[in-house]
C-alpha cells in the first residue's frame, strides 16, 4: 500500500478538490508515502469505527468494531446477515455508503451498537458494475450542526458514465431526491477497480494505473476524457490495485 498526498499551493482548478492541487506534473514519487509506522489502536488520538466484510468458512457478512476496542459486532438487515462492501462513511461519519453483490446501493445509520444500526436499501442498482460511492463535500452538500442533511451517492450503470443523485438524510428511510439525478463524468472508464469523489476531482484507480479526473464548474459539471490527469511518469501504477481510500477532507488517497 502507499499513501498519496496532494500537493498544493497551484492557483489553476486542474485536479483540484476544496482548494487542494494534484496537477498531473506533480504526481511523483516525492509526493508518496510507502512506509507507516503500526501502533497500538488505544493509542489512538480519536476513536471512530472500523467496518468491514467479514468471511468465515464461505460465510460473509458485515461487521463493525471501536477503533479503540476491537470487538467486532455484526451488522444486520431486518434481522438477517448481508453481505456488503466498498464502505465509505458520509463526510459527517454518521452514514455508511455500501455495495451488495447484486450491485445495490445500500446505505446504514451509525446509532447505538451495530446490530441496532439501520439498513436502507436505496433501489438504484448499477447493473452489475462495481462501482458506487458517496460523493464527499459534493457541492450540492447542505449540512447543519455538524449533520450531513442532503448529500448525493455516485454510481455508474454502463461502466463509462458515473452518475449522481441527491438523497434526503432527515427522511426515514432516506429517499432520492427527484429530479437531481445528474452525470458527473461522461465517456470514461468507469468500471476498473473503483474511484472515488470528492469536491471536483474523480479518483480512478483502474486495473494497471492510477489518475485523476477534475469535474468541471468546481464539481457541478461533467467530466471528459478531456479532464483527465496521470502521473508524469508512466511506469508508476502499472500494477493491479484492488483497494483504495480517499480522505473525506481531499487531502489524501491511499491505494493498494
Amino acid at each position: 500500500m502507499f499513501i498519496q498526498r496532494l500537493a498544493t499551493g497551484r492557483s489553476l482548478r486542474v485536479c483540484t478538490f476544496l482548494g487542494l492541487v494534484g496537477f498531473a506534473s506533480l504526481f511523483g514519487q516525492d509526493h508518496i508515502q510507502k512506509t507507516a509506522e503500526v501502533l497500538p489502536a488505544n493509542e489512538l488520538g480519536h476513536d471512530g469505527w472500523a467496518v468491514y466484510r467479514e468471511v468465515n468458512e464461505g460465510a460473509k457478512r458485515t461487521v463493525a468494531t471501536r477503533l479503540k476496542d476491537y470487538d467486532p459486532q455484526e451488522v444486520l438487515y431486518d434481522g438477517n446477515s448481508i453481505e456488503l462492501y466498498h464502505y465509505q462513511f458520509t463526510s459527517d461519519g454518521k452514514w455508511i455508503f455500501a455495495i451488495s453483490p447484486s450491485k445495490e446501493l445500500y446505505l446504514i445509520k451509525i446509532e447505538g451498537k451495530p446490530n441496532e444500526w439501520s439498513v436502507y436499501n436505496l433501489g438504484i442498482s448499477t447493473n452489475g458494475a462495481a462501482s458506487g460511492g458517496w460523493y464527499y463535500h459534493s457541492p450540492y452538500e447542505v449540512m447543519e450542526g455538524g449533520d450531513v442533511v442532503t448529500g448525493e451517492v455516485t454510481w455508474t450503470s454502463d461502466g463509462e458514465n458515473i452518475l449522481a443523485q441527491q438523497v434526503d438524510l432527515t427522511q426515514t428511510p432516506p429517499a432520492l431526491i427527484d429530479g437531481t439525478q445528474r452525470t458527473i463524468a461522461s465517456n470514461i472508464d468507469a468500471d476498473g477497480d473503483g474511484w472515488m469523489v470528492a469536491g471536483d476531482i474523480i479518483f480512478n484507480d483502474e486495473k494497471n494505473a492510477a489518475y485523476c479526473i477534475t469535474i468541471p464548474d468546481l464539481g457541478a459539471g461533467t467530466a471528459t476524457e478531456n479532464d483527465i490527469y496521470r502521473y508524469s511518469d508512466e511506469n508508476r501504477g502499472k500494477d493491479r490495485h484492488c483497494g483504495i481510500a480517499i480522505a473525506p477532507s481531499a487531502s489524501m488517497y491511499a491505494t493498494n
